[in-house]
């Protein structure tokens, strides 16, 4: 149960990210299969899903170091980070390795380039856009998992799982 609890918050999480690159390239107009749009495309992806990448990363190690996952107080530190930015960079310097790679990986196999799939009627380009643009409302109509719903289902589980 609470893998797929995290499961969902982790779709709903991806959907909300990439909700302007997936609305961009589900448009239902001649321009969306030119290259240099499928270039801003990419751009677009990219400039949403990197200071995501970056801050797993970064939560990668901060998650060893405190037991618990990054939250919005993290940001309650900020003021105390330009004082210790040598400090940090010399003893975390492979998360910057790391995340460089990720995004070298992102940028490397996204395909930019003409969509796959052949040029239809305007009719077939319509109803394909209204599908689309329903299957997002389905997707972002639900309830997000939110953080504490998440972790209070975690120790419920484990609760339930001492019981026995």
């Amino acid at each position: 149960m609470a893998f797929a609890v995290g499961l969902r918050f982790d779709i709903a999480a991806i959907c909300r990210i990439n909700s302007p690159f997936i609305v961009l390239s589900v448009l239902p107009f001649a321009f969306v299969a030119k290259h240099a749009y499928q270039r801003l495309l990419k751009y677009i992806f990219l400039l949403t899903n990197v200071p995501f990448l970056i801050i797993n990363v970064v939560d990668y190690e901060y998650l060893k170091f405190t037991g618990q996952r990054s939250t919005l107080s993290l940001l309650d530190m900020g003021a105390d980070i330009p004082n210790q930015i040598g400090q940090l960079s010399f003893h975390y310097w492979y998360l910057a390795a790391i995340s460089i790679l990720f995004i070298l990986a992102l940028y490397i196999f996204f395909r930019d380039g003409r969509p796959s799939r052949p040029a239809s009627s305007d009719r077939v380009k319509t109803a394909d856009w209204f599908r689309e643009v329903v299957i997002l409302i389905v997707l972002f109509e639900h309830r997000p998992v939110a953080v504490p719903y998440a972790k209070n289902c975690d120790r419920s589980l484990r609760l339930r799982s001492h019981k026995r």
